[in-house]
């Protein structure tokens, strides 16, 4: 699933490579640079073609083997996707679709496909609203139910495709209640709660997975581009906000835990937290200033968010969200083309350049270009290797899967 889990904290139980050198790349007909890549059980990966729109720019799905082969492709004609989903035992791929025009009374629409055959099993209409497709809103529990989002609408299938129970927001742009800006759904440790958490206002709310009843819901008025809410392994939720530069923790019976802020000159829009299997919160976070300012990745605790270690990036742009191997190592790409792994206890165990290299003296003109070369594209770690996309803002459907391994032999 997206970012690890159905908790979307970016913990896998899976390890990545303790020293990093690049083993292959795979490119296709070009890549959409705003997704992360997705890995089956088995080591299947799963990539999305880019049409080089920077706001809906996929429309095919690549299936790939472990060796960067294409398996196969999947499109449908007149239909943008979001990131999609894997399910546990790696046999279906669910996407949100939209149409290509991604006006705002367009419909969603949720896709059911094979991932040995790369064939359309099924497509469930989800709503009469246009879903934002650089997020993901698909998440699986271990029973094999599907939790869908589409734009104003959260619906729960069974494993069957049949409907368990659905709820659908208000909409009322003056509440801020707007279907377009909702994230996808995120379920507790134990299944028995999903979160849905809107991005610029109206708040937090959780939902019993089992009847759809309305168990809780925190009206903070939250802003932030594309992270949903992220669940820790004892069910506390971790928020950003880039109203008050901050990142909160909410307890899972929705009070506040905890709250800590960056500061006027840190801007979090962009930051999407990751949380450790011993509670440890990890945030990335640009400066004020974007694509000038350093960037900065904190090492939180999460009884009390006090600060465990930081470490300050060069400047660049700062929108991927780390992950995190079963050994506690820490993987974070920048916008300038890098990726770090670190240790723990925050120390620098390698660092890799995979994107392009710039000659000093290029004008202000191509400081997107520099800067904004791994985007939205978190690390995703499986059987040793990690996984991400790099490419260039200016053509985001031109972008390349990188497989970074162990150094040694193929």
């Amino acid at each position: 699933m997206f970012h690890a889990n159905a908790q979307q904290n970016g913990s896998s139980s899976d390890r990545g490579p303790v020293t990093g050198v690049v083993k292959w790349s795979f490119e296709g007909e070009g890549l959409y640079m705003m997704h992360s890549p997705l890995v089956g059980p088995e080591g299947t990966i799963y990539v999305q073609k880019g049409t080089g729109d920077y706001m809906i720019g996929n429309d095919a799905f690549y299936a790939l083997s472990p060796e960067g082969k294409e398996l196969w492709r999947w499109t449908r004609p007149g239909i943008r996707f979001s990131p999609g989903a894997i399910t546990l035992d790696g046999s279906m791929l669910y996407t949100i679709g939209v149409p290509a025009g991604g006006k705002p009374d367009s419909s969603s629409t949720l896709f059911y496909v094979d991932t040995k055959t790369g064939k359309l099993i099924r497509e469930v209409f989800l709503s009469n609203y246009y879903t934002e497709t650089w997020m993901t809103h698909v998440a699986e529990d271990d029973k094999g139910n599907i939790y869908a989002r589409g734009a104003d609408v959260l619906n729960v299938y069974d494993p069957k495709g049949e409907k368990i129970w659905g709820y659908r927001s208000l909409i009322d742009r003056k509440l801020n209640y707007n279907p377009r800006i909702t994230s996808g759904p995120t379920l507790s440790p134990d299944g028995k709660t999903v979160y849905l958490l809107f991005r610029a206002g109206g708040g937090l709310m959780a939902f019993d997975t089992a009847t759809g009843k309305l168990r809780w819901h925190d009206k903070t008025w939250y802003k932030t581009d594309f992270s949903p809410a992220v669940v820790g392994l004892n069910g506390d939720i971790y928020i950003t906000d880039d109203r008050t530069k901050s990142i909160f923790a909410v307890n899972p019976d929705g009070s506040r835990k905890w709250k800590v802020s960056f500061g006027d000159d840190k801007r979090l829009y962009n930051s999407f937290p990751a949380v450790g299997n011993d509670g440890t919160v990890y945030l990335i976070i640009e400066g004020k200033i974007v694509e000038k300012s350093n960037g900065y990745i904190y090492a939180l605790d999460s009884r009390d968010g006090k600060i465990k270690w930081s470490y300050e990036f060069e400047p660049s742009r700062f929108a991927t969200p780390p992950a995190i191997d079963r050994d506690g190592r820490i993987y974070a790409a920048t916008g300038s083309g890098k990726v770090f792994c670190f240790t723990p206890d925050g120390e620098v165990l390698w660092k890799l350049l995979v994107g392009y290299v710039y000659k000093e003296g290029d004008d202000s003109g191509k400081r997107k270009e520099r800067n904004a070369q791994i985007f939205m594209s978190g690390p995703v770690i499986s059987n040793g290797m990690i996984y991400v996309i790099k490419g260039q803002m200016s053509a985001v459907g031109k972008g390349k899967l990188v497989a970074i391994g162990e150094a040694g032999p193929n």
